[in-house]
């Protein structure tokens, strides 16, 4: 093993990610020393005083097994939060369409609801406001043509919720930061054009939360008769997605000091549920700081890898938690 600076990682990794910089920004800042044990299948250690923590591709890896294979089947993941007593919404996973109808029957499910991979992230293969059998057929199909390398499995199919979408964040069984995510949108300013809005939105994020226009936008824009030339007149706001994913232009907003003691405690119930160390609780509700029992709530998902990039700058907006310092610290046994 050699002591390597910060710098050469980038020809190690043939290019790095915003979340890597940064990762290995915050290490040479809270002096975390790094040594490399494999070029080829890049392996590092991390080294603070008689401290030393392997790490795989520049990854902090805090869970393990089963927690990990749990939280990769929705459905499964739905089971076991509603033995803990955690409301979910009521939901079905099946492996073909021919499945559905029994499945739907026996549940006593209501239309609309939300069509999705059983393994997928970032929303990707989420169909939002399906209406009808033939909606569900065409949504697996959709879903069935998915990059395999991004969506595997299974489809789970589940009651629509409405309510303000949040992400809480559990290390360790306390809750340690909170965003609520919002769809993708723009608000016009009477004198950019929709592509100049969308430059300006591209330019103050990492690429791989981009707007992009695909399909989806595209069909927007027709529905809202504009085009990327379009000046948007100033205060009016065309919604771009159904689906909340910060990963497809959405927007991500700190409220980790809103939360309130029941929320907290739910999450924090949830990440243990499931067995992880380090999760995040997609839920959603009406009123984050509310402490009233009778208040309504859903988890949709725990996800054992989530994004919490979401909660730094620049994605965030307003002020941002240092998930990235939180989870270095506690990894690297730094006292509290």
């Amino acid at each position: 093993m050699i002591l390597v600076r910060i710098d050469y990682f980038n020809s190690m990794f043939k290019g790095l990610t915003e979340k890597k910089k940064n990762l290995l920004s915050r290490i040479k800042k809270l002096r975390i020393g790094i040594n490399v044990v494999s070029d080829d299948y890049k392996v590092v250690e991390l080294v603070k005083g008689k401290n030393k923590r392997q790490i795989v591709n520049l990854v902090l890896q805090f869970n393990k097994r089963p927690g990990v294979f749990l939280c990769k089947n929705k459905h499964v993941t739905k089971e076991l939060l509603g033995r803990a007593g955690i409301s979910c919404p009521r939901g079905i996973g099946v492996a073909k369409y021919s499945e559905v109808g029994n499945k739907f029957k026996k549940k006593k499910m209501n239309f609309p609801v939300v069509v999705k991979p059983m393994d997928g992230a970032k929303g990707v293969g989420v169909n939002m406001n399906v209406k009808n059998f033939e909606q569900i057929r065409e949504s697996m199909l959709k879903i069935s043509k998915v990059d395999k390398n991004k969506v595997l499995g299974d489809v789970v199919i589940e009651e629509m919720i409405d309510g303000a979408d949040y992400r809480l964040l559990v290390l360790n069984g306390k809750m340690i930061a909170c965003c609520q995510r919002k769809p993708a949108q723009l608000v016009g300013d009477g004198r950019r054009t929709i592509n100049q809005l969308i430059s300006k939105l591209n330019s103050s994020r990492p690429k791989a939360f981009y707007l992009v226009v695909d399909k989806e936008v595209k069909n927007v824009f027709k529905k809202e008769k504009v085009n990327l030339n379009t000046v948007l007149e100033k205060n009016r706001v065309i919604k771009l997605r159904k689906v909340v994913s910060v990963s497809q232009g959405g927007a991500s907003f700190n409220v980790t000091d809103q939360v309130s003691a029941r929320f907290k405690k739910i999450a924090e119930e949830a990440v243990g549920a499931v067995e992880l160390e380090f999760g995040g609780v997609d839920l959603m509700t009406a009123d984050i700081r509310s402490n009233n029992k009778k208040q309504k709530y859903w988890i949709l998902e725990i996800n054992g890898a989530p994004q919490y990039e979401i909660n730094e700058k620049p994605i965030v907006e307003g002020s941002a938690i240092s998930v990235t310092d939180i989870l270095l610290k506690k990894y690297m046994g730094f006292k509290q």
